[in-house]
């Protein structure tokens, strides 16, 4: 009989012990620090390139890459953007792009490289300016480099010079160059091997400047 009326004991402690235990398990404990908020997703940001031509003739081939890789794709697909008008190209993500544009000649107008495309619109706008070399110096030159001072060193293309052609910088001559505004380099390279190439970096091209080499003292 004593073991007969040990069930229903039992059973009671039993619900005691389950209700106690769910009262300390719902009461917060005020020492303890505050829950850490679940992270919210960084909204994804489309950027969007507005190209403005100030310059006197139409832009007709605009490549876009990032600053990790080789130009590929061309954006305007065989529209141009005139003197005075704009065109915004958009879908970029967030990044570090190598920007390029050329005229309707094919001819590289400007580039930018390693930009921060982090906004929603950027813009860049082109505007005309004229680089002239002027050559003072004893020495035919046979190539002449030019390239936005943005670029990396392997970066200088063609030389302006048609070596084909037979085109020679000769002295007392001078060249214009028409680029746009902002800072290049150049590179002169004489005919005669045995003399160093000429290099400056980081001209800031406004408008117009003259530029004259002339012997090295």
């Amino acid at each position: 009989m004593k073991l007969k009326t040990l069930k229903p004991i039992l059973f009671l402690l039993s619900i005691f012990v389950l209700v106690a235990i769910a009262c300390s398990s719902s009461t917060p404990d005020p020492d303890a620090p505050p829950p850490t908020p679940r992270p919210t997703d960084i909204p994804k940001i489309n950027v969007s390139l507005k190209v403005i031509n100030e310059t006197q003739s139409s832009l007709c081939y605009l490549f876009v890459a990032s600053s990790d890789e080789e130009f590929k794709e061309e954006y305007l697909s065989g529209e141009d953007i005139a003197p005075g008008e704009s065109h915004t190209f958009s879908g970029f993500e967030v990044g570090e792009y190598n920007v390029k544009v050329h005229n309707c000649d094919k001819n590289m107008v400007n580039a930018l490289y390693y930009v921060d495309m982090d906004q929603e619109e950027m813009t860049w706008t082109i505007q005309d300016a004229t680089l002239k070399i002027v050559n003072e110096s004893s020495q035919s030159m046979c190539e002449i480099y030019i390239s936005p001072s943005s670029a990396p060193e392997s970066a200088w293309g063609p030389s302006q010079l048609d070596k084909e052609a037979g085109e020679v910088f000769e002295q007392d001559m001078y060249i214009d160059f028409s680029l746009a505004k902002g800072k290049w380099d150049i590179r002169l390279v004489p005919c005669d091997e045995s003399v160093e190439s000429i290099t400056e970096i980081g001209l800031k091209v406004e408008d117009e400047l003259t530029y004259t080499i002339s012997n090295k003292e």
